[in-house]
């Protein structure tokens, strides 16, 4: 008998959903450094506001970068619910996303600095907690039966 949901281990659907996410990321993340730096500030747009932990701060332009960086964590949220949809993988995925995001950081710069790790674990919390809650909504939608009293059915 099968269960209901049951979940078959994908290693393709898993690697494939962990780099889509990561595409999505560094891919939003560049656009609203563009918007907001380049169009906004008038700053060019370089790999340090992305791999750098001077992109985060409180002091000059850093600031605006933590804006960036904390808007991001919420468009990672909806990332996570279009590609995996499901809220007891959200955590998971969340953790995964900022784990990669710190080795190209540390790849790139180095050892993050303190204010870099604040912001990174606050971020990783916006992206949990709020795709948690996307996906719980997802799922919890009525399932429409045809002929069961829908007001469509009329």
């Amino acid at each position: 008998m099968a269960r209901f949901r049951a979940y078959v281990w994908d290693p393709i659907l898993l690697i494939s959903q962990i780099v889509s996410l990561q595409c999505l990321f560094y891919l939003s993340y560049l656009l609203l450094l563009h918007a907001l730096f380049h169009l906004g500030v008038g700053v060019p747009v370089i790999l340090d506001w992305v791999f750098s932990p001077k992109s985060v701060g409180s002091d000059g332009l850093s600031w605006l970068g933590t804006g960036v960086y904390l808007l991001e964590s919420v468009l990672s949220a909806v990332w996570i619910l279009l590609v995996v949809s499901r809220a007891k993988l959200c955590l998971d995925f969340s953790v995964t996303l900022y784990c990669y995001h710190l080795l190209f950081c540390t790849l790139y710069w180095g050892w993050m600095s303190g204010w870099w790790w604040f912001c990174t674990i606050v971020c990783c919390a916006i992206t949990t907690t709020l795709s948690e809650a996307l996906c719980i909504r997802q799922e919890l939608k009525e399932i429409p039966v045809a002929g069961m009293g829908n007001k469509n059915d009329v």
